[in-house]
């Protein structure tokens, strides 16, 4: 859902934000953002930015809804700026001018294998490959040459367990899968959940990374011997396109570990969880959400391009809220897709303890 915003994100990253005269910032919500995020997802049918005077990109999205899955707008030729949004059930992808035009679309499905015990499981290659024909349907629109830069958003938390090789060692577990959820609220009490959750801001379950490993341990110890690494889907896609793992602190959130406050890993709640390193080596680095490496020779030439910065990005459902105009405490955004969510702004996160809210730090600014 956060293709074309992630696109703004990177153009703000690239352009100190000053774009046709309009400042473009990380966490302010401007109508171009809302209105461009509202287009990809094709959830919300109507902003209440529309009506903004600064702006003409309503008329454009509302002309656009509806649209094949590869369009495009008449804008001048020049810098293009990708957006990648890696979803539950497939890659979505808009190319942006610098203008705030959309000039292409792309989209790719990729299956999900379920069984009756409550599996929803991936191949993470299938990803790849979804990415490659969203990026070859952006081509076929806006030729490689123009574009500037990639940006990432992408679902969370799925699982990809990663050998010494960088390689996974098996099949990507998505958050809709069950089978872990004895062992989430095991690994819950076992943390103290009240001190994990001011931790952390998580009242974590079975659907976080740490416990779907955990279950990994007990069911598949030989899976588990074999990871070097524990990664959430739009990690592994940056490490696949740089070759560098990384994760950003909105999706750090989904490991059920990271403590808001410090920033880091929380040792004790590793160790719980079978990871035998105490400061965290078998986790991603969390760097800012702006962090970028250039793409992979090899990647690169796959997608017909050249070794163009790759924007580390943020987890889908904060570029969600911030793509609908949540800017400031107080404001809440609503997304109903495969799941619902509603996000609310609030800097007092230490106050909700009793609340048990789900909170991801860092709001990209």
């Amino acid at each position: 859902m956060g293709a074309a915003f992630m696109a703004f994100v990177i153009i703000y990253t690239f352009s100190q934000g000053l774009l046709n005269g309009v400042q473009i910032g990380f966490g302010f919500g401007l109508a171009a953002v809302g209105l461009v995020l509202s287009f990809v997802s094709q959830r919300v049918g109507k902003s209440p930015f529309y009506s903004d005077p600064t702006t003409s990109y309503g008329n454009r999205i509302e002309e656009e809804l509806g649209k094949p899955a590869v369009s495009v707008s008449t804008g001048a030729a020049g810098d293009v700026w990708i957006g990648l949004d890696l979803g539950t059930s497939g890659l979505k992808a808009a190319a942006l001018a610098a203008s705030g035009t959309i000039l292409a679309r792309g989209s790719a499905a990729y299956p999900t294998h379920r069984s009756a015990d409550g599996a929803c499981e991936q191949d993470p290659a299938d990803r790849q490959r979804a990415v490659e024909r969203a990026m070859a349907q952006i081509g076929e629109v806006v030729p490689a040459r123009r574009w500037r830069a990639i940006g990432l958003s992408g679902m969370l938390p799925t699982l990809v367990t990663l050998g010494p090789d960088g390689q996974p060692t098996g099949p990507a577990i998505t958050w809709q899968d069950s089978r872990a959820d004895e062992v989430g609220e095991e690994f819950r009490e076992r943390c103290d959940a009240a001190g994990l959750y001011r931790l952390t801001g998580q009242w974590v379950d079975g659907r976080y990374l740490l416990p779907m490993f955990g279950r990994i341990a007990r069911a598949d110890p030989g899976r588990a011997a074999a990871t070097a690494a524990i990664a959430s889907a739009k990690d592994y896609l940056f490490a696949w396109l740089t070759g560098e793992l990384a994760t950003d602190p909105s999706t750090a959130a989904g490991y059920g570990c990271y403590e808001l406050e410090t920033g880091r890993w929380n040792a004790a709640a590793l160790a719980i969880a079978g990871l035998a390193d105490p400061v965290g080596q078998e986790l991603p680095p969390v760097r800012p959400s702006a962090y970028r490496r250039p793409l992979r020779a090899e990647v690169a030439a796959r997608l017909g391009t050249t070794p163009i910065p790759v924007v580390l990005g943020v987890a889908d459902s904060v570029l969600g809220a911030m793509g609908l105009g949540v800017r400031e405490p107080g404001q809440v955004a609503y997304i109903a897709g495969r799941a619902a969510r509603a996000t609310v702004w609030d800097e007092l996160w230490a106050a909700h303890q009793a609340t048990r809210r789900r909170l991801h730090p860092e709001i990209p600014r």
